[in-house]
């Protein structure tokens, strides 16, 4: 079954799947044909959870199967998701693999909130820093050095810098806002369902110390957490690894995937493939490498994923205490230097002008 699709683009919000996905378990448990549910759904819940209710259950009347209604959705529902519903259904474990799927997305919905909040503060003390500095272009600086052209004094070359950077505001002023705008589309987009890919949002963030590690160790703990719930669920073990790299938006562990998933539609061990697992750490290459069966790898990769969750967590935290302080100091010395740069220190130069005889 091919896992791709070109419908509803559009998508639903993380959230709205995760509540869409809680019902269609407890229908499933309480054995409630899921056309019926589905359509009572659409009803009482509201946005785009409803309208794909709706759809689904438009198509199962219809005589459609869940792996075929799913698959109608296209991009809007992940790739992995509909992988895991179709070996779910294929096992006859649906409710558990529904379960599962509901705990994944709660868990990264989690990270990214906790990221989220780490990064707030140096934000906000950043673009704070950057209104004061367009004041200091736009007013401070030309009245400066108006004072400097009314005594017939030559301006020094940083408020010439200013003066010249307030002259041109409209060039460059904008970029920074464009930026951070850019930014917090591309977290709204994160926040989709169809965008379970933290990679490519936090990324921008790599500068900050401890960002790099965080993405890394978010990225292989999705990664495992969703390979053991693909092989939990029946998947093959050559679909899944693909399947599970890409909804981390890594690239490295994506292209490291699909040379293990080639070795092993070859008829390779994992045992054997260890030269292609460059892109993975290396717990995540010990655990691959030394299951023996299904069986072992499961609670192997439940085991790792709650781990790197872990530790990513912690590091999250750490950055939550770290980062403003450094920020604050960054910032704050910078902020200080151009000030006196800017101010103080043409003032102290026009006075000392000022205090020289004319006759000198």
């Amino acid at each position: 079954m091919a896992y791709g699709g070109k419908g509803n683009v559009g998508g639903i919000r993380l959230s709205d799947l995760v509540a869409l996905n809680d019902e269609m378990a407890a229908l499933v448990r309480a054995g409630v044909p899921l056309d019926r549910g589905l359509l009572a759904l659409g009803t009482d819940m509201h946005g785009r959870p409803g309208q794909v209710a709706s759809r689904l259950s438009e198509r199962l009347s219809q005589g459609q199967s869940l792996n075929d209604a799913l698959e109608a959705e296209g991009n809007a529902i992940p790739s992995f998701y509909r992988a895991v519903v179709h070996a779910g259904i294929r096992s006859g474990h649906l409710p558990s693999a529904l379960e599962g799927l509901s705990r994944h997305a709660r868990q990264y919905e989690e990270t990214r909130k906790l990221i989220g909040l780490a990064l707030v503060y140096p934000v906000m003390v950043f673009m704070l820093s950057y209104i004061f500095f367009l004041l200091l272009v736009l007013l401070v600086a030309p009245r400066i050095a108006s004072m400097f052209e009314a005594f017939h004094f030559t301006p020094r070359p940083f408020l010439n810098l200013l003066v010249w950077l307030g002259d041109h505001f409209i060039v460059w002023a904008p970029i920074v806002p464009a930026l951070l705008l850019l930014f917090f589309v591309g977290w709204w987009v994160s926040g989709r369902a169809s965008r379970l890919r933290p990679g490519r949002v936090w990324g921008v963030f790599r500068f900050i110390p401890g960002m790099s590690s965080i993405l890394q160790e978010t990225q292989a703990g999705d990664f495992a957490g969703l390979l053991a719930l693909m092989v939990e669920n029946g998947v093959p073990l050559e679909e899944a690894i693909p399947l599970s790299a890409e909804a981390t938006g890594s690239r490295k562990l994506h292209a490291t995937a699909l040379e293990l998933s080639q070795g092993l539609r070859r008829g390779e061990p994992l045992s054997d493939l260890a030269k292609h697992t460059g892109g993975m750490s290396s717990m995540l290459v010990w655990v691959l490498t030394s299951a023996g069966s299904a069986g072992s790898l499961v609670p192997g990769l439940k085991h790792t994923s709650e781990t790197y969750r872990y530790q990513a967590l912690r590091r999250a935290e750490t950055i939550r205490g770290i980062v403003p302080s450094l920020t604050l100091c960054v910032i704050g010395a910078g902020t200080a230097a151009i000030y006196v740069l800017a101010v103080i220190y043409p003032m102290l130069v026009l006075w000392k002008d000022l205090a020289i005889p004319v006759n000198e």
